[in-house]
């Protein structure tokens, strides 16, 4: 899940998305309950400096998924 709050990703630097996108996500109990011991598949629409993706896959090796494999629509190699 994402808390609310944080700047827009698409305005800021690939470092501060790192930082910004670490803070608003979460797995909550339902989330962690249904990846325990589970491959689960990431669909992101587009990936630029892919700090989101890298926060959700650490997120769910925490909740406890075995693998994440990771699927982009696009990329966006300007950024």
């Amino acid at each position: 899940k994402r808390r609310r709050g944080g700047k827009q990703q698409k305005t800021l630097t690939a470092g501060e998305r790192r930082k910004n996108i670490g803070s608003l996500l979460y797995a909550n109990e339902k989330v962690i309950k249904n990846v325990a011991n589970k491959n689960v598949i990431l669909i992101d629409d587009v990936v630029t400096t892919g700090a989101s993706m890298s926060a959700c896959i650490e997120i769910l090796r925490k909740a406890g998924a075995v693998n994440v494999i990771c699927i982009a629509l696009s990329s966006d190699v300007s950024s």
